[in-house]
């Protein structure tokens, strides 16, 4: 019930994007949504191995900023 899914808390963000991939560099889940929400799986819905995950995330704040962040995430079964 604690950290079941990911999600980013940003706000009024437009162009928007978001990729998740392996430690291999391989894509697992992406997304155009700034409400997405992440639960450990791949884009056809099958759950992913415990490990590491890096996601990427660009965007335009409400200024039009550009927004760029690159980091790892771990999930836990």
């Amino acid at each position: 019930g604690v950290n079941d899914v990911f999600s980013i808390q940003y706000y009024q963000l437009s162009d928007f994007q978001i990729e998740i991939s392996d430690i291999n560099g391989i894509m697992v889940y992406q997304s155009k949504d700034p409400n997405f929400v992440w639960d450990g799986r791949d884009m056809e819905g099958r759950e992913l191995g415990e490990g590491e995950y890096i996601f990427a995330i660009k965007a335009l704040d409400a200024e039009r900023k550009v927004i760029a962040e690159k980091r790892s995430i771990f999930l836990i079964r």
